[in-house]
Parts: C-alpha cells; sequence; structure tokens
C-alpha cells in the first residue's frame, strides 16, 4: 500500500508505494510548497529505472538511471530553461570515463575524466566562444593536480603555465 510522510506544515513530503514489506514502483518527494521534488523508481526495494529530480520551480533538473540500486549510465542535468547543462557517466554507482558540462549555447563548458570515481587524466575547460578555445587544460591523476596546467586566454594565446606535484603548485609562469 501507499505510506506517506509529511513536513511539519501537515504537507506531503515523500509518498511510497510498498509491495510486501518493500519499496515497489513510484515513490514521489515533494517541496514543502506541495511541488514536486524527485520520483524514484523502485523495485524490490532497491533503487531501479529511471530517477528525476527538479528544481523548485518545477523543471526538470536531473535525470538519472539506477540498475541494482547503483547509478548506472548517463545522468543528465538541465538548465531551468531547458537546455542540457551536463552528462555525468556512471558505471556501478561511480562516475566513470568522461563527463561534460555545458554552456547554455550548447557548447562544452567542462570535460573531466574519471576512473571508479576518482578524477583521472585530462581535464578540459573551454571559453564559451565561437572558437570552442580551450581556457584550461590539467591532468589529474587519484584526484590532484600533477604536471603542467596551462591556462590560455580567449585568442588561444598560453597566459599562466604552473607545475604542480601530488596537488601542490611547485612553480608558477605568467605570460604577460
Amino acid at each position: 500500500g501507499l505510506y506517506y510522510e509529511y513536513y511539519p506544515n501537515g504537507k506531503i513530503w515523500k509518498e511510497w508505494q510498498f509491495v510486501d514489506g518493500f519499496e515497489e514502483g513510484i515513490s514521489n518527494w515533494y517541496f514543502q510548497d506541495g511541488k514536486l521534488s524527485i520520483t524514484w523508481n523502485f523495485r524490490y526495494g532497491v533503487k531501479a529505472g529511471i530517477s528525476n529530480w527538479y528544481y523548485e520551480s518545477g523543471e526538470l533538473w536531473a535525470e538519472q538511471n539506477y540498475l541494482n540500486g547503483k547509478l548506472e549510465g548517463i545522468t543528465y542535468t538541465y538548465y531551468k530553461t531547458g537546455e542540457l547543462q551536463g552528462e555525468w557517466n556512471y558505471i556501478g554507482g561511480m562516475l566513470n570515463d568522461v563527463s561534460r558540462t555545458f554552456y547554455k549555447s550548447g557548447k562544452v563548458e567542462v570535460e573531466r575524466r574519471y576512473a571508479d570515481g576518482v578524477q583521472q587524466g585530462i581535464t578540459r575547460i573551454y571559453h564559451d566562444s565561437n572558437m570552442n578555445n580551450v581556457a584550461l587544460e590539467a591532468l589529474f591523476i587519484n584526484d590532484k593536480l600533477e604536471g603542467v596546467v596551462k591556462l590560455f586566454d580567449m585568442a588561444g594565446s598560453l597566459r599562466v603555465k604552473d607545475d604542480y606535484k601530488n596537488g601542490e603548485l611547485l612553480n608558477r609562469i605568467r605570460y604577460d
């Protein structure tokens, strides 16, 4: 049957469906004003399938897919105006491979690489321009900056070069 939890103001906070003692089907969570906050899907008490998260103003914020209770596949996030804001790649509940965030224009803003939930590899941040120029390029090893980090201006000229070892800045050169 249905199970409810309430805010102190009496409005519904959570609404679950139970079958044989397990959460089953769609579970809805609400903001205090009564607007939908999250929808979850459950199978035998475990998150499974698509869940949706919403802004307090009602627009879709994120779509996530669960497999056996863990995030699996690409989680999509959106701006309130509907444009794609991000793609986060999950395998077995952990970030893996390439994840990207986007400017409202649709151009890539940040591109990160992950391995088993840890930032690993080259990260690039791009200027929001028609040229799609790199603003920053950095190497991450085990979530820490390593080696040369380069910062570029909108024209593509190198402006700053930092040297990192195990996440600590060792040297900075500015090109004014």
